[in-house]
């Protein structure tokens, strides 16, 4: 027998249990095996439109905290420089007008027409500590204590009283002159000469 002969003859009983099998509903669902289905259409999805970029909403930017400033403290503005100020010129000393003033330098002119010096330079320094600015009580002190011989005394009361005479030109001639008077009693020719010129110049 030939090798084919032998292998057909092996194989038909096989293949009859398999009919009889496939018959009977035996053999396993995976034994019969079915033709392969197609496989579906493949639907491409359409391509979604790109969606508009989603804009946030407008938020304003963040402030920064201000930092708490104190108040500026002005200072008061100093009064503008007045270059237009004129010296204060001397007052002018009246007469002695006040009573007390009056009635001591009475007194003073009796005493000294009377020959008590000593009083009336005592009643004069009396004036002279209620009215100490009062130019004629200053010239009147002069005039006793020149009568008194006080030489350079009588020259300082003098210059003492035109000190606050201010632009009485009567007071200050009378001081002058005493003035020139003492000097020429201290032997000072050249300022009783000088004394005399200020004198006549009032």
């Amino acid at each position: 027998m030939s090798l084919m002969s032998k292998i057909k003859t092996r194989l038909i009983p096989y293949g009859m249990i398999v009919l009889l099998l496939a018959g009977c509903g035996v053999l396993p669902p995976a034994a019969v095996r079915k033709p392969p289905a197609s496989p579906a259409p493949l639907i491409k999805p359409e391509p979604t439109p790109p969606r508009p970029a989603e804009t946030a909403p407008h938020s304003p930017p963040a402030m920064e905290p201000v930092p708490d400033v104190p108040p500026a403290i002005t200072a008061p503005l100093p009064p503008p420089a007045d270059t237009t100020v004129q010296p204060i010129p001397s007052p002018v000393v009246p007469a002695p007008r006040a009573p007390a003033v009056v009635a001591l330098l009475d007194s003073a002119g009796r005493q000294e027409q009377g020959g008590q010096l000593e009083s009336a330079a005592a009643t004069l320094e009396r004036a002279l500590r209620v009215a100490p600015r009062n130019a004629t009580v200053w010239y009147r002190l002069a005039r006793v204590r020149l009568a008194q011989g006080q030489w350079q005394a009588a020259a300082n009361l003098a210059a003492k009283s035109n000190s606050l005479a201010g632009t009485d030109p009567d007071l200050r001639r009378l001081n002058w002159t005493l003035i020139a008077k003492a000097r020429d009693r201290l032997g000072d020719k050249a300022g009783a000469r000088a004394a005399r010129g200020q004198a006549a110049a009032q």
